[in-house]
């Protein structure tokens, strides 16, 4: 699951807490945030394998449990005297977060890591598109299509609900782009994220107890997806705080737009899903369009 909301938060010259932006080490900032996509894509590959124990649902399931866990003890938060508005971001970004990560999951069992990510990185182009006309942003629209289009007819038996699952998967990722802009301008905003980890922990509680007994007869099962939970929640979050403190929001907009690259790496890397040359065309197109629209985020 991926916590950030967009390369914005904290607002023009704010860290994520609201605080001054450090801007005096971008070479570090871009470290971190490269370190934070690939952390992320790591995890998602290290989850697949747990799918023959518990499934998808499981295995998603049973990661959101374990990062809310993770999550409450780290921050410990303070819900006293949270405005109704604030309760009714957090829960929003739970949700979106919960059905983003089930679906990406389904989406695994069917695509490679690297296609499944591309396809659901259309989710924040999609946000970002909508900031604003222009013609770089049409541009970078049809770019964006034409790079999914050339993945979807190069692929040899492309799964047409591991497509759907991918492009569901990108909707939630915008939508809890939307829903965590203001929260992470809140005051103290790891215990917005905690919460919210619990709401998503919450509605996906009977999928992991649905698969109770099979992670608890398998104990390697049950340490990877509390690995995949530090790789794809904690750390990332962790390192996504110090990096956008150190980098200009079109920066950061330019290096999340790598994370579909660092997916077909870690794909092949990880799990041997080597990809076709037209496919690795066709993320090309999708990551410079991309970067094209975050970059310069309305």
């Amino acid at each position: 699951m991926r916590v950030r909301d967009s390369p914005q938060r904290g607002g023009p010259g704010q860290g994520p807490g609201g605080g001054e932006r450090h801007v005096s080490g971008p070479l570090a900032g871009g470290g971190l945030l490269l370190a934070s996509c690939t952390s992320i894509q790591v995890g998602a590959a290290l989850a697949r394998g747990t799918f023959v124990t518990t499934g998808p649902l499981g295995a998603a399931g049973w990661r959101f449990a374990l990062a809310a866990a993770i999550m409450l003890v780290l921050a410990r938060p303070q819900i006293r005297g949270w405005s109704p508005a604030r309760w009714r971001r957090v829960i929003a970004f739970g949700v979106a977060a919960a059905g983003n990560e089930v679906c990406l999951y389904e989406a695994l069992v069917r695509l490679p890591l690297g296609l499944a990510v591309t396809i659901e990185f259309l989710g924040p182009v999609a946000v970002a598109l909508g900031a604003g006309p222009g013609r770089r942003r049409l541009s970078c629209a049809i770019l964006a299509l034409a790079g999914v289009c050339t993945i979807c007819v190069t692929t040899v038996r492309l799964n047409p609900l591991g497509l759907a699952f991918a492009l569901l998967a990108g909707a939630g990722w915008a939508a809890y782009i939307l829903a965590s802009r203001s929260a992470g301008r809140d005051q103290r905003p790891l215990d917005s994220l905690a919460v919210s980890l619990s709401v998503g922990a919450l509605l996906c509680l009977p999928l992991a107890l649905a698969h109770a007994g099979a992670l608890a007869t398998h104990a390697t099962t049950a340490l990877t997806l509390a690995i995949v939970a530090i790789l794809g929640t904690v750390t990332p979050y962790a390192l996504e705080l110090a990096a956008l403190r150190r980098l200009a929001p079109g920066a950061a907009g330019v290096l999340f737009s790598i994370e579909p690259a660092i997916a077909a790496v870690v794909g092949l890397l990880v799990l041997n899903q080597g990809l076709r040359a037209a496919q690795l065309l066709g993320i090309a197109m999708v990551l410079l369009a991309g970067a094209g629209v975050l970059r310069d985020p309305a």
